[in-house]
């Protein structure tokens, strides 16, 4: 895909903040929880250390 311009980077800063500020709630409503869990299985199977 081609674009014909640049993304102003200002809009696409504002556009993830309004997403970020809600993101977890939808993630809880859209997974019923659930992602809690993902997520937890990951770090494990990941061996990730705290603070990574």
């Amino acid at each position: 895909m081609e674009t014909k311009h640049s993304p102003n980077p200002e809009v696409i800063r504002n556009m993830f903040s309004k997403v970020a500020a809600n993101y977890d709630k939808g993630n809880n409503v859209l997974s019923m929880g659930v992602h809690h869990l993902w997520r937890k299985k990951l770090v494990k199977y990941a061996n990730a250390i705290p603070g990574q």
